[in-house]
């Protein structure tokens, strides 16, 4: 998701808050489209992209990464050479990553 405080638009609860039942269960797509539309609105740009992907097992992310950001790039016309994705887990740190795993949205 492009930084809206790098753009000076505040955080991402502030125009989606997680206890407005609008944005329960949204897809993440339609989140980002609303952010670019906020950050033309200010004349602004992406520039660059730094994304995590979260995952639970050890090497489940490494092959999406190609994928993954080429599908940012496709969405915020931001240049492929300027796009990193890199993928983090939770291993053996503690239930999490050793016996169980968690989601954030």
């Amino acid at each position: 998701m492009p930084s809206l405080g790098a753009a000076g638009l505040g955080d991402i609860g502030q125009h989606f808050p997680d206890s407005s039942a609008e944005f329960a269960d949204i897809d993440s797509r339609l989140l980002l489209r609303r952010v670019m539309t906020l950050i033309d609105a200010e004349q602004l740009r992406v520039g660059n992209a730094d994304i995590i992907a979260g995952c639970a097992g050890t090497q489940a992310c490494a092959v999406y990464i190609p994928r993954d950001a080429q599908w940012y790039c496709d969405r915020t016309d931001v240049g492929l050479d300027r796009v990193n994705v890199k993928a983090t887990t939770t291993e053996g740190l503690g239930y999490i990553g050793r016996e169980g795993i968690a989601t954030m949205r």
